[in-house]
């Protein structure tokens, strides 16, 4: 079968980890468990679901993003509520996936 490509643009992702986000080791960690996700999962028919699932068992919190059919929101320390909370955002397709932001929410 075969598997997800990671296309993220890890230079401008990176520089935004470091500019953008409060902790950026957590973040970093969050690029790496993608890369290797890919590796070893199998495309689905249903990738935002299996994306969803296989996320929501490394990170503190994931969700769909808003009314995308295509974006996952990744809180890599999770949240706390009202406040800041660092994001990455995640696009899915049917053979690749990509981190197109990294960007700090404030509620």
């Amino acid at each position: 079968m075969p598997t997800y490509k990671d296309v993220t643009d890890t230079q401008k992702i990176e520089k935004e980890i470091e500019k953008e986000l409060q902790e950026t080791e957590k973040a970093l960690d969050v690029l790496q468990l993608i890369k290797n996700l890919c590796w070893e999962t199998d495309t689905t028919p249903d990738p935002m679901s299996q994306w969803l699932s296989l996320l929501s068992q490394h990170v503190p919190k994931v969700q769909k993003w808003k009314g995308s059919a295509d974006l996952i929101e990744i809180y890599p320390c999770g949240t706390t509520g009202r406040g800041r909370s660092d994001r990455l955002l995640f696009q899915v397709g049917a053979t690749e996936v990509k981190v197109v932001q990294a960007y700090e929410s404030e509620h």
